[in-house]
């Protein structure tokens, strides 16, 4: 089993609550929580839950602290290839 990791500028968060209108809440590994938005090519084929582990890339230019774009949402298996294989620590996703 293999997963996709952040590429440069990116980073691995979790869903920490829905606001609507393709915009989710996001706690990130690099301590900010953003508003990300779902990319028009995901609406319909991708759902997020709270709880699930994203890769984000913050928006740079305006605010990159608090607005980003989702990139990838990992499957429950995913998520613990990445655990054990240290990518990510196990207190995160909890």
């Amino acid at each position: 089993m293999r997963a996709q990791l952040p590429g440069e500028g990116e980073f691995f968060g979790i869903v920490i609550q829905i606001l609507g209108a393709s915009i989710l809440l996001v706690k990130c590994m690099d301590g900010f929580t953003r508003q990300i938005r779902i990319p028009g090519k995901y609406r319909k084929r991708l759902w997020c839950r709270v709880g699930d582990v994203v890769i984000i890339m913050p928006f740079y230019g305006m605010n990159p602290d608090e607005k980003g774009e989702l990139v990838h949402r990992f499957r429950r298996n995913e998520v613990q290839w990445l655990i054990n294989n240290g990518h990510i620590p196990e207190d995160f996703v909890t």
